[in-house]
């Protein structure tokens, strides 16, 4: 089966609608031996762009995911125009985060779906968390990856993923989840850190239900995640290499995790604490065994608004745990950072993390892989 490329002129930016190609590194001329069948893909964010690039590009080198929201961009916030709506239909596969992440295109999404389109979630399928909720995986420790590796590959099966076709994710997989041991999380508050006096609560999640879609601040995640865009691949287009792909770029990613990992483990453990702009950081905290102490913004949307306690709480939590530092995403412009860092004062500095959306094209933060690593080398610098 051989399909057909959507053609760049159906994707042009034209009458307000955007669609940008996220450049992928590590193109290779199709190693997997199979046709470089033509499939056209369209992912939600500019990570899952360039991750699907990789993939696409090791079987077609000139082959283009296109990417529907542009670097710095909010994926919490992004809005699609009507015409950017219809092109989804007509792209093989579409590649979005799930758990309610792309806020923006919730609608959007499901219309394409009924439309028939073919929209895969990704989250669901690399042993999400829910909010609040970093416990130990045994899978996901530093030394534990060997269940990722290529030659173990069972559980990226296209039977095994059936679950995350477009056909059963209204209820995004959350029943299929039972056994992460999680339901003590449901108030997705930050109890596991001993700060539940700050109302969190009553913003938990901000609509994006209980499990956490930052999946990607957890590089070994996303290199689960590459393997099963590998495997959708293949099913859309009948072309294996597709998978092999996808173990390919698995592999490379978990590489990279290495070196996020050796990065960060610079910093002494009592030193390990974060308060961010909002809770996007329990893989990343559960993988690189880091604390998350508190966050500005309430819920795990850059769109909430604390109220005046859970700042004054924030704050006290700030000088009571020595933080020196706020991690805030690129993309968040809430004026409630500055106000904390000027009612806290002293030396306590707003440091710029890529958390939404990789950098500019052609800067070091650019792709997926420099955009972690930079992460890695400024928080490792700020803590350290």
């Amino acid at each position: 089966m051989r399909l057909t490329r959507l053609g760049l002129g159906a994707l042009a930016v034209t009458g307000g609608m955007v669609f940008t190609a996220c450049g992928g590194d590590g193109q290779q001329a199709d190693p997997a031996g199979g046709e470089g069948s033509d499939v056209s893909v369209v992912a939600t964010t500019t990570m899952i762009g360039d991750v699907a690039q990789r993939v696409v590009s090791c079987v077609d080198p000139e082959a283009e995911v296109k990417t529907l929201m542009p670097p710095g961009a909010d994926p919490h916030e992004f809005a699609a125009s009507s015409k950017e709506a219809t092109e989804l239909v007509k792209a093989d596969l579409v590649l979005s985060t799930g758990f309610g992440l792309e806020g923006g295109l919730t609608d959007v999404l499901e219309n394409a779906r009924q439309d028939g389109a073919n929209v895969v979630e990704l989250a669901p399928g690399v042993d999400p968390i829910e909010f609040g909720g970093h416990d130990d995986h045994d899978d996901h420790g530093h030394d534990d990856h060997d269940d990722h590796g290529h030659d173990d590959h069972d559980d990226h099966g296209h039977d095994d993923h059936d679950d995350h076709g477009h056909d059963d994710h209204d209820d995004h997989g959350h029943d299929d989840h039972d056994d992460h041991g999680h339901d003590d999380h449901d108030d997705h508050g930050h109890d596991d850190h001993g700060h539940d006096d700050h109302g969190h609560d009553d913003h938990a999640g901000h609509n994006h239900g209980t499990h956490d879609p930052h999946f990607w601040l957890d590089v070994s995640r996303m290199a689960k995640a590459a393997q099963l865009m590998g495997d959708k691949l293949s099913e859309a287009s009948g072309d294996d290499a597709y998978a092999t792909c996808g173990t390919t770029v698995h592999d490379e990613l978990m590489d990279t995790h290495e070196e996020v990992s050796k990065k960060l483990e610079a910093v002494p453990e009592d030193k390990r604490v974060l308060v961010t702009d909002h809770d996007a950081f329990g893989y990343f905290a559960e993988a690189y065994d880091y604390e998350v102490a508190g966050v500005v913004i309430p819920g795990g949307s850059t769109e909430a608004e604390p109220s005046a306690r859970e700042v004054a709480d924030l704050v006290q939590t700030i000088e009571d745990a020595g933080v020196h530092a706020i991690f805030a995403n690129t993309a968040s412009k809430a004026p409630v950072i500055e106000a904390v860092r000027k009612e806290v004062g002293g030396d306590l500095e707003v440091v710029s993390l890529h958390v939404g959306s990789v950098g500019e094209p052609g800067s070091a933060t650019g792709t997926y892989e420099g955009m972690m690593l930079d992460n890695a080398e400024l928080i490792s610098k700020t803590l350290g």
